[in-house]
């Protein structure tokens, strides 16, 4: 827990390094990634840094290797259903090590040709394949179109080549979707002058424009009368492309050449079979060992990026680096450097030093495990906390499971939420490090989130006495009087006898079951509220104690603590109080009080009388208590809850209110008394002011307070006390409505249990009322409990389970990072982002 307490303590550090071993250093670099390298050629165009030709021939080879895997799964889609798919072998460390950007080059090189031979070799026999499909359809169906005709064969047909008179026919193939215009269009050219036959091809053919999409097609036959038109035909078959076949005159001849063409499809069709056999092959080899290659060529790339980012030393022909590690790494990054050194053969050893900050802000790491990552997740997408500021992940970790649970409390509902938890937990090994569904991965990412939040849930829900909205009875207090049948009267008479634990099944379904509730959680809301307040303000203290901030310690956490606790903290303290109060009692004296002053008062006794006490008719109101202490009432004894109340809260009311100028008026004023200080001070001794500037460490900037930042840098008086006057505005009124935010709590758990009892009542209870009710035949009640009880299930599953769920876990997340993280959290930080080999390996 230390290590996600503050970020970790981060080093400046620069390197000088040999060219020759300046690859293998950031390639060990990449392996451990602890090193985050500054980019020390910010305004240098990438197209022109030292080596920007090798980033070229990685994307060249990320290009070939995209191909690659295109070609493999469009493999796989082919062959779907017929069990010869390819599988991808996952990357191993092997066969990575054993290819070098150089080697590996030639190679894909190599496979990129052979397979661009391939398919263009393919693709001429599939155009060759459709046509001669296509020829043998006109052949077949040009034979059906003159059979039909009768012996029309005897009869001389005049072909263009011939130029004599008489009746000539084009034959060929046009798409089906474009048959009906293409004869509309034929019919006008030629104003009616065609005779059109036309037959469906019920066999689909291959789309020459888009392969491996069928089209399905229709042969057709036009006759017509002159060259003329002739001519005209064609250039409409042109502009639909249609596909124009030679058809021979008489039958012999067309059926020779149906032979033929018969006989040619048989041979393109074992030769096709062959080049996808040769094709498999060929990516069954690259398959092998594409992700291997795919992660290489990243790492080289990434590799080469990172070198970009060094400068170059021409008189020491090395390369400069600079970049942020954890200051407690810095001996197994250098003991890593020298290994990588030595592997790479360089006789001079690489440089760190460690070096001054600067004005460069480190960067924020928390080291996080598969537990802490979703909490620390959370708290990032709200900002990324400051260099060394105190980490709200912490404290979320049990805050915001408990918060959700007291939202969503019911042991049924917390119980499910369990399971699905466990089930993610249990998959862990399976699904580690593995590419999943995206909604389940989000699911899977937060599972130990969703377990502390289903064990919350089941806490809450046991606190509640609710199982799906029903109490659970482990020894009431209270048995129900049989003679009225609606009174209750208690087991035992003695007043500490009590429930086991939480709240007695006794007050589910009583006449003031909603008022109970209502109370209880609404008060419980408030405490809860201003308690992780308090916290908050306590943690803005921590962080002004570990920056030097003393101003933000005596004009910002004091004040702000006492303005919160002397008006809502002392609204705690009444709740408290009241509950301490046993207005039941008081009353039960009353009236033994009571009656003996009127049996005094009868018989003329001088004995003194009984004094009544308060009672529950004259119980405060608290939210009228919180009221009238700002109105500043008259002393009002029906509201009274203790002696002296009064001036206890004029008290109380002063001191907020000298609160608000504190916060506004002190820090801005101290800040300005320093700075003339420091004014008059470098006029009276300019050489000393310019030494001690010289020599005093530049810190980076944490936001407010003393003793930080740059001396030279002007303060500005108007801006300091418009800063501060909005933080000021923004508390006060926070303070009012944070405290009313935190209501959500006691209003979704209202809702939760009211949904889930209202869910119980007019499903369950009906079905349990129906055979009671009605002279059904038990089919008709099975099957009507079987239809309700799969209604309450579902309507369980998708309104209580994932919808409130959701509704929940939503509203306690705004309450961690409105209401919460605003005292103290500034999220205005920069992530730690090293150079990884992990990272990269999650973006492909």
């Amino acid at each position: 827990m230390g290590e996600l307490w503050r970020s970790e303590e981060m080093q400046l550090v620069q390197l000088y390094i040999q060219i020759e071993a300046a690859h293998d250093i950031v390639d060990e670099m990449g392996k451990c990634g602890l090193v985050e390298f500054k980019d020390l050629n910010p305004h240098v165009n990438a197209f022109q840094r030292n080596f920007i030709n090798e980033v070229k021939r990685a994307d060249e080879m990320e290009r070939k290797l995209r191909f690659f895997h295109k070609e493999i799964t469009e493999h796989n889609k082919k062959v779907s259903g017929t069990g010869r798919k390819m599988a991808i072998r996952d990357p191993d460390d092997e066969t990575m090590a054993k290819h070098q950007l150089d080697d590996l080059e030639p190679m894909l090189d190599d496979y990129e040709k052979q397979l661009i031979e391939m398919n263009s070799h393919q693709e001429a026999l599939h155009r060759n394949r459709n046509q001669l499909v296509e020829l043998k359809h006109v052949l077949e169906k040009d034979d059906t179109f003159f059979s039909q005709a009768g012996q029309r064969e005897e009869e001389t047909y005049e072909v263009e080549e011939s130029g004599a008179k008489g009746l000539g026919f084009i034959s060929g193939v046009i798409a089906r979707d474009k048959f009906s215009l293409f004869e509309r269009v034929l019919f006008r050219a030629s104003r009616g002058n065609i005779f059109m036959k036309f037959a469906e091809i019920f066999e689909d053919i291959e789309d020459p424009v888009d392969p491996g999409k069928p089209v399905k097609k229709n042969v057709f036959i036009v006759f017509y009368h002159g060259n003329a038109l002739q001519t005209k035909i064609k250039k409409i078959c042109e502009s639909f492309f249609a596909n124009l076949y030679p058809c021979p005159e008489t039958p012999q001849e067309r059926k020779n050449l149906l032979e033929q063409v018969s006989t040619r499809l048989e041979d393109l069709k074992l030769l096709l079979s062959r080049g996808e056999n040769q094709k498999a092959q060929v990516l069954g080899t690259i398959a092998f060992s594409l992700l291997s290659w795919i992660q290489k060529v990243k790492q080289e790339k990434g590799i080469y990026h990172t070198m970009n980012k060094f400068n170059y030393d021409l008189g020491r022909r090395c390369l400069i680096a600079e970049g942020w590690i954890p200051a407690k790494e810095t001996d197994q990054v250098m003991a890593r450097i020298r290994q990588a050194n030595e592997r790479s053969g360089s006789l001079v050893p690489p440089v760190m030093n460690p070096i001054q900050m600067k004005d460069d802000i480190p960067p924020t790491y928390f080291k996080t495990n598969k537990y802490t990552t979703a909490f620390q997740g959370m708290v990032d997408s709200y900002g990324i906390a400051r260099y060394q500021e105190i980490n709200p992940a912490v404290f979320t970790m049990v805050t915001f499971p408990y918060e959700f649970g007291i939202m969503f409390g019911d042991l049924g509902h917390g119980f499910l939420l369990l399971l699905f938890a466990l089930a993610l937990i249990y998959k862990e090994r399976d699904w580690e490090g593995k590419k999943i569904n995206e909604m389940i991965e989000m699911f899977y990412g937060g599972r130990y989130l969703i377990f502390l939040m289903a064990l919350f849930a089941i806490y809450q829900g046991i606190l509640y006495n609710e199982f799906f909205s029903l109490p659970m009875n482990f020894g009431s207090a209270w048995k129900l009087d049989y003679e009225t049948n609606s009174t209750f009267l208690r087991r035992n008479p003695d007043p500490s006898h009590t429930y086991v634990f939480g709240v007695d099944p006794v007050w589910k379904g009583s006449t003031n079951e909603l008022l109970y509730y209502n109370s209880v959680k609404m008060k419980m809301s408030v405490i809860i509220g201003i308690l992780q307040m308090s916290l908050g303000i306590v943690l803005h203290l921590m962080n002004a104690l570990h920056f030097g901030h003393m101003y933000d310690v005596f004009y910002e956490f004091l004040p702000r603590l006492v303005f919160l606790w002397s008006i809502f903290g002392y609204l705690c303290f009444m709740i408290i109080y009241k509950w301490c109060q046993d207005y039941v009692g008081m009353d039960l004296y009353n009236k033994d009080a009571d009656t003996y002053n009127n049996w005094l008062n009868a018989t003329n006794s001088s004995d003194a009388r009984y004094k009544l006490m308060t009672g529950t008719n004259g119980a405060p109101v608290l939210l009228n208590e919180l009221i009238y202490m700002a109105l500043i009432p008259a002393p009002d004894l029906r509201n009274r809850l203790y002696n002296n109340q009064l001036y206890v809260q004029l008290g109380l009311i002063a001191v907020a209110f000298i609160c608000v100028p504190l916060m506004f008026c002190g820090k801005p004023c101290s800040q300005w008394r320093d700075n003339k200080k420091k004014i008059y001070h470098r006029l009276d001794h300019p050489v000393e002011a310019h030494v001690e500037n010289e020599n005093e460490p530049i810190l980076p900037a944490t936001g407010g307070g003393h003793g930080h930042g740059h001396d030279d840098e002007e303060f500005n008086c108007s801006e300091a006390f418009v800063h501060q006057g909005l933080e000021t505005i923004e508390f006060v009124l926070g303070s009012v409505s944070h405290t009313a935010s935190y209501l959500r709590l006691w209003a979704l758990s209202l809702a939760h249990s009211e949904l889930a009892t209202v869910f119980w009542d007019k499903v369950m209870y009906m079905l349990i009322d129906l055979p009671l009710k009605s002279n059904l035949h038990w089919i008709v009640v099975a099957f009507a409990s079987f239809a309700g009880h799969s209604v309450w299930f579902f309507a369980t599953l998708l309104v209580m389970m994932f919808m409130e769920g959701l509704s929940a876990f939503l509203h306690a997340l705004r309450l961690h990072w409105v209401e919460f993280q605003s005292k103290f959290y500034r999220g205005d930080g920069r992530l730690f982002q090293p150079f990884t080999y992990a990272k990269l390996n999650e973006e492909e």
